[in-house]
């Protein structure tokens, strides 16, 4: 057996070339490919290969004949990916913030065009036979040159960052170690604070205790799926990914990002909003017992307007622009940011947000008091940007969402500690009101879990 790496190029970006992850590892093993694993949604997938003839041949057939999708494919066995890696020589750069560099994965080898070294402002790049690397210091979604690269590259080229890579190798190379050990949520969480703070030395002799809130009487309150709410309180439990229950106390139930998947088959929606960056932020069969299926995307060409009064609650939406990866599929208006006024709260869930808020944008949203935030640094922003973005939103309770991985997360509390407390949750839930928002801005971590 070969172990092997695969690589698809513009998979579920911007509602294009959809692929559900589960689909693609039934795929390879009806093909006779063993142990099959996926990373994300962008087509990333290990697996190993007893000796198939014409592994891309058939590898090619298979999605086109059961997903209808034509795209390029990179095959590499796991000595071919470490060697990238290992040539890459902006490693430091990536250690700091692996999204900012970026791995371009060629088909074959080609000379470095001219006009990318012409684009290049604050850009770094190396070229080799096999790869060409980028680190864009100000974020990849600010360089004019990672959005031209593909096009101007003379052969099928895709891209992942560091960050991306890294998780591959782990994953290809842990696949051979046998099942991965894991910390409990909880401790794990814990761990991530403390590092943060032990590598913020600043903020380590400012503040000493990794979970705090303001002093006084305002305080988060634990929670349970279906008590009864006192009025003026809300309730919010991380399902997972960019999903998130929220309770009213007249019993309304809205759900986040919704796959399909809450938990509980009984427990039904009132009105779940959707955004279609990936297809792991809605689902095209929704419960048909929800009343409201709110879509973050409009016809071709238009954006969504939503603006859907349920008496106890309010859903509105701002939209911003899709980025798909370097062009690739972007879209206007592809994202919602939903809006849910409620119990006198403004809680934001800022969706699959690829770009820093406008100022007509900023001014739509209005005052936010909870906010639900992607900080997986790469696929919607880099951290530094994430986290300007949240002090121009100035909430008072900040919930992360959208992490892949401890490195990732704890690199965004590195990056926001300085203008937040951080506290960890004994659990997926939490209730909120006006009278119990921290005083002092506070990132909390909610340990994600299904509706019981």
């Amino acid at each position: 057996m070969t172990r092997r790496i695969l690589l698809l190029r513009g998979v579920n970006v911007g509602g294009h070339g959809r692929l559900p992850m589960a689909g693609l590892r039934q795929m390879l093993t009806d093909l006779g490919l063993g142990n099959p694993r996926t990373l994300i949604a962008s087509g990333n997938a290990v697996f190993d290969d007893p000796g198939l003839p014409d592994l891309a041949g058939r590898l090619a057939a298979g999605l086109a004949s059961r997903f209808g999708l034509t795209t390029d494919l990179f095959l590499m066995d796991l000595a071919a990916l470490q060697a990238i890696d290992a040539a890459n020589p902006f490693d430091a750069a990536a250690a700091a913030d692996g999204a900012k560099v970026h791995v371009f994965f060629l088909a074959r080898p080609t000379p470095l065009p001219a006009e990318a070294a012409a684009l290049a402002t604050t850009e770094e790049m190396h070229l080799t036979p096999d790869a060409l690397y980028l680190h864009a210091p100000d974020g990849i979604g600010r360089s004019k040159l990672a959005e031209r690269l593909p096009r101007l590259l003379a052969v099928p080229v895709t891209a992942r960052n560091c960050n991306t890579v890294k998780a591959l190798l782990a994953l290809a190379q842990g696949c051979r170690a046998g099942p991965a050990r894991h910390l409990p949520y909880t401790q794990t969480m814990r761990l991530l604070v403390l590092l943060a703070l032990i590598f913020a030395p600043a903020l380590a002799a400012a503040q000493s205790a990794c979970i705090a809130l303001a002093a006084g009487e305002a305080r988060l309150l634990p929670a349970a799926f279906g008590d009864p709410l006192d009025k003026g309180t809300v309730r919010l439990r991380f399902l997972g990914h960019a999903s998130f229950a929220l309770e009213t106390p007249g019993a309304l139930l809205a759900v986040t990002d919704y796959t399909g998947f809450i938990g509980n088959p009984d427990a039904v929606p009132d009105v779940v909003t959707m955004n279609n960056a990936h297809d792991s932020h809605y689902t095209d069969a929704p419960d048909p017992r929800i009343a409201h299926v709110l879509r973050g995307w409009g016809p071709p060409g238009q954006p969504a307007r939503i603006d859907l009064d349920l008496g106890e609650m309010q859903v509105r939406n701002v939209t911003s622009d899709l980025r798909g990866p370097f062009g690739e599929g972007s879209r206007a208006n592809g994202n919602s940011i939903f809006l849910f006024e409620v119990a006198g709260l403004c809680i934001a869930h800022l969706g699959h947000l690829h770009q820093p808020l406008s100022t007509a944008q900023r001014a739509s949203i209005g005052r936010v008091d909870v906010v639900m935030v992607p900080v997986d640094g790469g696929f919607t922003m880099d951290v530094a940007t994430m986290t300007d973005v949240l002090r121009d939103l100035r909430p008072r309770l900040v919930l992360p969402m959208h992490w892949f991985n401890e490195t990732t997360l704890a690199r965004f509390l590195t990056t926001a500690q300085g203008d937040f407390a951080i506290e960890i949750a004994d659990g997926a839930e939490v209730e909120v009101s006006l009278k119990t928002l921290p005083r002092r801005p506070t990132i909390l971590l909610l340990s994600p879990a299904p509706i019981p």
